[in-house]
């Protein structure tokens, strides 16, 4: 009886572990980070966010990748990743390098 007893457990909370964990089939799609800035002097530059960034309450300072040998700087405040981990809109300019600067434009999917 011990036995049977101990499998009916383990099988308890295997199940409850499971359905806790997503189940199966559950699959949410993860949010497009990955932003294009304005074409401005004939390109463009990319900026990513990491779902840490939406969570760590700091003003975050990252460079753009680069094109055509440079890159630029990008400044987003706190307030700033609230409204965009909440589906809002934010435009920010990037530094202004050689003499040109460009614009994201920051909107995610609600999680």
């Amino acid at each position: 009886m011990g036995q049977h007893r101990s499998v009916a457990i383990s099988g308890i909370l295997l199940l409850t572990v499971f359905l806790f964990m997503g189940g199966c089939g559950s699959s949410s799609s993860p949010r497009n980070l990955s932003f294009t800035s304005s074409v401005v002097s004939g390109h463009s530059h990319s900026f990513a966010f990491t779902e840490a960034d939406f969570t760590a309450g700091a003003t975050i300072t990252r460079d753009t990748g680069v094109t055509g040998g440079h890159s630029h700087s990008v400044t987003v405040s706190p307030a700033d990743l609230s409204t965009i981990n909440q589906g809002g809109l934010v435009s920010i300019d990037t530094s202004n390098v050689s003499a040109h600067f460009h614009n994201f434009q920051f909107q995610t999917t609600v999680p």
